[in-house]
């Protein structure tokens, strides 16, 4: 298997039904690498001592906080990479595709968030049967001709 050690995530073009312009947008699959980034920029470990009972000594309590908006511009501006075709109907000027348009159309526009999540999905469906297949032809063929692969069943007669 060949791996662009570059750009292991480059994202697919995916074109947005019915558009008169011919708007496309890149997008890919947030991975691990990058949600592990998202997490730690918008993400903090918050501490509280509570007393559950009076005259009872006070407990520390460990909890997670999560800045929404940090996170999710975070997300939409990873997962949506690029997109052409978009203008601002008021102006007419062309919409650039930065975090801040993105986290706009993302948390505004019903229309654009379900095509995203739409796109998601089918990237995640296309790359879990890519996987799928990549294991299909990994494993042994009946035949025994795949050398690398080659299992043995060796029987035994304890008659």
């Amino acid at each position: 298997m060949k791996v662009n050690t570059a750009n292991l995530n480059p994202g697919v073009w995916f074109d947005v039904p019915d558009d008169p312009d011919g708007a496309r947008v890149c997008i890919r699959v947030l991975d691990i690498a990058h949600l592990e980034v998202i997490r730690e920029k918008a993400v903090t470990q918050q501490v509280e001592y509570k007393q559950v009972k009076k005259r009872a000594p006070f407990q520390r309590f460990e909890y997670e906080s999560v800045n929404e908006k940090t996170r999710n511009k975070m997300m939409w501006d990873y997962c949506i990479v690029d997109w052409v075709g978009f203008f601002d109907e008021a102006s007419g000027d062309k919409l650039a595709c930065n975090e801040d348009n993105k986290y706009m159309l993302m948390a505004g526009s019903v229309p654009f968030a379900t095509f995203i999540a739409e796109c998601l999905e089918n990237l995640e469906t296309a790359e879990a049967e890519q996987a799928e297949e990549q294991e299909k032809n990994s494993e042994p063929s009946q035949s025994g001709s795949s050398q690398k692969n080659h299992v043995a069943t060796v029987e035994i007669d304890t008659d």
